[in-house]
C-alpha cells in the first residue's frame, strides 16, 4: 500500500510494472506486482472512451473520446506516481494506428501521462497478444484471435513460439455500426476484412482457437452464467465449437432489453455483444476449430512477458505461481522438498500432466494454515480454485483445490459437492490419494522436514506400509491409524500397517 500524500513509496513499489493500453473502445491501466513470470494484478482500472467511434468514416479520432482518454491518462499518471511505479509500458492500438491525427493525439497523450506512448503496428499487436496467451496457458498450440474495437489480430502459437499472421481492419465498433444498417451490411464488412486472411490458416483448420479481448471474454462469462458450473473464471475455459456457435447465434437474435438480463454480462457490453457474437461466428465458420479456449492473458501480459529473458519465460507458470504463493503463505515453503521425496512411492507412475498438478498441490499444501480450524479445509479449497494461477485449466484447478482440501482433513461438505461433481473420476481419485497422503504426512511430522525424512511410506502387493521410529509416533496410535486407513482406501490397498522401527 502507498503511504500518505508526499510519503516515499514503499520498498516493494520499485518492483511493480505498469501497462497503459489505449484501445479503440477503452483506455486501461494495469499495475502488476512484479515484472516476473507469474505477475499478479495490483491495480486494474478501465475507462470507456471510444476513441475509435467513426474513425473509418472521418479518418480521425472521436473528439469526445479524445477528451475522455486524456482525462483517464491524467488520472493514470497520478496513480502510477502515487504507487511509486517507475517502469511502465504505454501503447496505443488500432484506432490511433488508423487515425490521420494520430501524431497530434500521441503528443497530447504523452503530455497527459508523462511517459512515452508507442503506437503498435498490427504485427506488434498480434505478436504481443499471442505471447500473452502462450505465457498464460501451458503448452498452448493453435491460433490466437484478439478482438478489439477496431481490429482483430491473428497469430499462431506453439508453446512459447509465436508467429503473427494478420491484422484485420474490423472490430466490435465497426460491426456494431454495420449491424445498425442491417445484417447484410455487416456481412459485407466481414467479407472485405476476412478476405485478408492468409492462406496459411487453412492448415490450422480443426485445431484450437484461443480467444482474447473483452468482447469475446464477455461471451464466455455469459455462457458460464447460463450454465451450472460453480467456476466463473474465464481463463482456461474451453468449449466445443458447436456449443459456442449455438450461443452466438442465439445472442444475435436477442433484443437489447433481453441482452441486458443475461447473467454475467456487464451493462457496458450490451451494446457491442451482438457484434462480438457476429465476429466470433464468422471466425469459427472460417477456421472450423475443434475447441475454443478463452484466455484472460493477452496483449498487456504479452508486453510484460516480452521483457523477460528466455530462461524465466521457459519456467512453468503454474509451478512458479505455486512457489510464489507458498513463499508468502506457507509456514515453511522448503517442506515441499522432503514431502515430495516421502510421497515418491505414490507418485512414481504419474503421467506428466498429472505430475505437474501434484507438484503444485505439494507446494500449496500449507498455504491455508492461518485459517480457523473449523473452516480451514473449505476456505482453502475456495481460495485455490479461484486463485489467478497461470498455466492451468478448470479441471486442473479442481484437482489442486480438492487435494489441498483433503490435506486439511476435508470433511464432507455439501456446499463443495457441485465443484467436485465436475472433476473427472480418475482425477478425483488421484487428488484424493495425494490429499490423504499429505494429511498423514503433516500429522506425522508436524511439518518438519527432518522428522518426515526419518519415516518411509511403502506401497506394494496390495499393502500400504508406514515405517517410523517409535519415538516419532504419537502416544495414541489411532491418530495415525485412521489417516493411514483412509490413504490405503484411496490408493486401493487392501491392507495397511504401521510399523515402529
Amino acid at each position: 500500500m502507498s503511504g500518505p500524500p508526499g510519503a516515499a513509496p514503499p520498498p516493494e513499489a520499485a518492483a511493480r510494472f505498469g501497462v497503459v493500453d489505449i484501445g479503440s473502445n477503452s483506455v486501461r491501466l494495469v499495475i502488476y506486482d512484479a515484472l516476473c513470470r507469474t505477475p499478479l494484478v495490483h491495480l486494474n482500472e478501465k475507462a470507456i472512451c471510444r476513441l475509435g467511434e467513426g474513425v473509418e468514416e472521418r479518418g480521425r479520432l472521436d473528439p469526445a473520446g479524445v477528451g475522455r482518454a486524456l482525462a483517464a491518462l491524467r488520472r493514470f499518471r497520478m496513480l502510477l506516481e502515487g504507487l511509486g511505479v517507475e517502469e511502465a509500458d504505454a501503447f496505443a492500438t488500432a484506432a490511433v494506428r488508423q487515425a490521420a491525427d494520430r501524431r497530434h493525439f500521441v503528443s497530447l497523450a504523452e503530455h497527459a501521462l508523462g511517459r512515452p506512448v508507442a503506437v503498435l503496428s498490427g504485427e506488434q499487436e498480434a505478436t504481443a497478444s499471442a505471447l500473452g496467451v502462450a505465457g498464460g496457458l501451458h503448452g498452448a498450440r493453435g491460433i490466437v484471435g484478439d478482438l478489439g474495437g477496431g481490429s482483430i489480430e491473428l497469430a499462431r502459437i506453439e508453446g512459447l513460439e509465436v508467429e503473427p499472421l494478420a491484422s484485420l481492419p474490423i472490430g466490435t465498433l465497426t460491426i456494431r455500426d454495420a449491424l445498425r444498417r442491417g445484417r447484410p451490411a455487416a456481412e459485407r464488412e466481414a467479407e472485405r476484412a476476412f478476405a485478408l486472411l492468409p492462406a496459411e490458416l487453412e492448415r490450422h483448420r480443426g485445431g484450437r482457437l484461443f480467444l482474447v479481448g473483452g468482447g469475446w471474454r464477455a461471451l464466455a462469462r455469459v455462457h458460464l452464467g447460463l450454465g451450472d458450473s460453480p467456476l466463473h473464471l474465464v481463463h482456461g475455459y474451453a468449449l466445443g465449437a458447436e456449443t459456442l456457435l449455438a450461443l452466438v447465434t442465439e445472442i444475435q437474435g436477442l433484443r437489447a432489453e433481453r441482452l441486458a438480463r443475461l447473467p454475467g454480462l456487464a451493462r457496458r457490453r450490451v451494446e457491442t455483444l451482438p457484434a462480438a457474437a457476429f465476429l466470433l461466428e464468422a471466425m469459427i465458420r472460417r477456421l472450423a476449430p475443434r475447441e475454443v479456449v478463452f484466455s484472460a492473458t493477452g496483449l498487456r501480459e504479452g508486453r510484460l512477458f516480452a521483457r523477460l529473458d528466455a530462461e524465466e519465460m521457459a519456467r512453468d507458470p503454474l509451478l512458479e505461481g505455486a512457489r510464489r504463493l507458498a513463499a508468502t503463505d506457507a509456514r515453511d515453503a522448503g517442506f515441499a522438498v522432503p514431502l515430495t521425496a516421502w510421497l515418491a512411492p505414490l507418485l512414481a507412475d504419474a503421467p506428466d500432466p498429472l505430475r505437474r498438478l501434484q507438484e503444485a498441490a505439494i507446494l500449496l499444501s500449507d498455504t491455508g494454515w492461518r485459517e480457523h480450524p473449523d473452516s480451514r479445509a473449505a476456505a482453502t479449497f475456495l481460495r485455490l480454485v479461484q486463485f489467478p494461477f497461470l498455466g492451468i485449466d478448470h479441471p486442473g484447478r479442481l484437482f489442486l483445490a480438492h487435494a489441498v482440501f483433503l490435506r486439511y482433513g476435508g470433511p464432507k461438505d455439501r456446499s463443495l459437492r457441485r465443484y467436485l461433481e465436475r472433476l473427472d473420476p480418475a482425477a478425483r481419485r488421484a487428488a484424493t490419494a495425494l490429499g490423504s497422503a499429505m494429511h498423514l504426512a503433516y500429522r506425522l511430522s508436524g511439518g518438519v522436514g527432518g522428522i518426515l525424512a526419518r519415516s518411509r511410506l511403502r506401497l506394494g502387493e496390495g499393502e500400504l506400509l508406514l515405517e517410523a521410529p517409535g519415538e516419532l509416533l504419537p502416544p495414541d496410535p489411532s491418530v495415525l491409524g485412521s489417516r493411514l486407513k483412509r490413504l490405503a482406501k484411496a490408493v486401493g490397498a487392501a491392507q495397511y500397517r504401521l510399523r515402529a522401527l
